[in-house]
């Protein structure tokens, strides 16, 4: 669970009330989507840190939005259990947006 995070209305003061009127207007476009992050880190990491903005932000303008973390296969004794396969993440980026796959064991 993300602790809760900046309200949009918190950038007004910084970007103005067009921008946020504009960003408002662009998320009501893709309201009816869901959205799921992937990473494989829940904490430190370029990408854990624009998250734990990020998705309190796209959840306040009605879009519903998860962030999961993956994680590695705990059997391996190569592999620690925060390492995913490297086949696995390398595949999951390939993905077009907006399509369905599943994943298997590499």
């Amino acid at each position: 669970m993300i602790a809760p995070g900046p309200r949009l209305a918190e950038y007004m003061p910084v970007v103005g009330p067009a921008a946020i009127d504009d960003i408002r207007a662009l998320a009501r476009v893709v309201e009816k989507r869901s959205v799921l992050m992937v990473n494989s880190t829940a904490v430190g990491g370029g990408v854990a840190e624009l998250l734990t903005r990020l998705v309190p932000l796209l959840q306040d303008l009605g879009i519903q939005t998860r962030w999961e973390v993956i994680r590695g296969d705990q059997s391996h004794p190569q592999r620690p259990p925060w390492n995913p396969h490297p086949a696995h993440t390398g595949h999951v980026r390939s993905f077009p947006p907006g399509e369905r796959r599943e994943l298997g064991r590499p």
